[in-house]
């Protein structure tokens, strides 16, 4: 029998949204020695994106996990709103009035995509970036959860035996979008960097393409219950995670995203949800750990406004090392406590009155006449 829940998947989700924090943190360039903000956005720009891989995979996998027979479609679908559209909304009204406060513009070009969330169908920075830049990710959550019943019924058709196969035809696929992206042209780049937009755009944001990630959740998710995961030792998985982190720091935009990660990815999950089917313990799936996972999402829609609003409130400029790492961690604090309130105040009570729709109210039985 499945276990229904998945402690260590929920508490392994505190280290990619802690990874996409550092990445962003680097961004505001905090210190006062350029080489630091340098070193931070340098190394973490690659591991960060294949945060959201990872992400995006435990989507499918946590989707097909829990996938109740006879579902339908429309009450999957209102489920998956429900979970993540009033946060969005939430967060994107918060970024909204921020932008306009501090001097920002907000056209209908940029508000209305990230409002729909079809920002990362366009590429386009600006669009892209709309009011709460993280967002873009929500366009390839939305097309993912439009393609899932359909998706879990294919991969369903599967025979056990080939289904490590797909896995490598599915990383493969991964592996080959930078190549494919070599199609489009090298400019514009990215704020004068020498990273080619359309093909970065291409191989991290296109929706399409990530379609790939969350099927090999959902495969990963059959191969389980299958009993087809082979034992993983922990120290084998960092090993391959740290190595092909070399690799990806060594290689140019965009080989360097995404598909230098897929193997270390997929042992990361395989791992996790094996330990979690088995009823194994870690510090991973503890308490805390747990309610932090849980916290990941509300914490990942928030942490770019508090630290850019954040940055903009205590002046624009750079600090020295203990005032840099003072701000961050405040910042990383608030983004939790944050994270919180949005899930108590927002999503739990939004779940609780919209994710199932309500039974009809039942007519009093009629009184026989005597």
């Amino acid at each position: 029998m499945k276990p229904s829940r998945l402690p260590m998947l929920a508490g392994i989700r505190v280290l990619p949204a802690l990874l996409v924090f550092t990445n962003h943190a680097g961004l505001q360039g905090v210190f006062t020695n350029e080489t630091v903000n340098f070193l931070i956005v340098g190394l973490t720009a690659a591991i960060g994106e294949a945060a959201l891989s990872l992400f995006f995979m435990l989507s499918g996998f946590v989707l097909a996990w829990s996938a109740r027979p006879g579902d339908r479609a429309g009450r999957f679908y209102r489920r998956r709103l429900v979970k993540i559209y009033p946060n969005h909304v939430v967060v994107g009204a918060v970024c909204l009035v921020l932008l306009v406060v501090t001097g920002g513009v907000a056209t209908a070009g940029t508000v209305l995509p990230s409002l729909f969330l079809v920002q990362a169908w366009v590429p386009s920075v600006p669009v892209l970036s709309g009011i709460n830049g993280p967002s873009w990710s929500l366009s390839c959550e939305l097309l993912f959860y439009l393609l899932f019943p359909v998706l879990l019924r294919l991969v369903g058709r599967i025979r056990p035996e080939r289904l490590w196969w797909w896995v490598a035809g599915l990383g493969a696929g991964i592996a080959s979008l930078p190549f494919l992206s070599l199609l489009l042209p090298y400019e514009p780049t990215l704020f004068g960097l020498p990273v080619p937009f359309y093909r970065f755009w291409f191989a991290v944001f296109f929706p399409p393409v990530r379609v790939l990630d969350f099927v090999i959740g959902i495969v990963l998710a059959r191969i389980l219950a299958e009993g087809r995961w082979p034992a993983v030792r922990p120290r084998v998985v960092l090993a391959v995670l740290a190595g092909c982190w070399a690799v990806a720091l060594a290689l140019p935009v965009p080989f360097n995203f995404v598909g230098p990660f897929v193997v270390p990815v997929i042992l990361i999950l395989g791992t996790a949800a094996a330990w979690d089917a088995d009823g194994r313990r870690s510090w991973m799936s503890s308490p805390l750990m747990v309610r932090l996972g849980d916290l990941s999402f509300p914490f990942y829609l928030l942490h770019w406004p508090v630290l850019h609003y954040g940055h903009m409130a205590v002046g624009t400029g750079s600090w020295s090392p203990p005032v840099a790492i003072a701000f961050l961690i405040a910042a990383l604090a608030t983004t939790v406590g944050l994270a919180w309130l949005l899930a108590t105040l927002v999503e739990r009570p939004a779940i609780r009155r919209w994710s199932d729709p309500r039974p009809a109210p039942r007519r009093p039985a009629a009184v026989p006449v005597s």
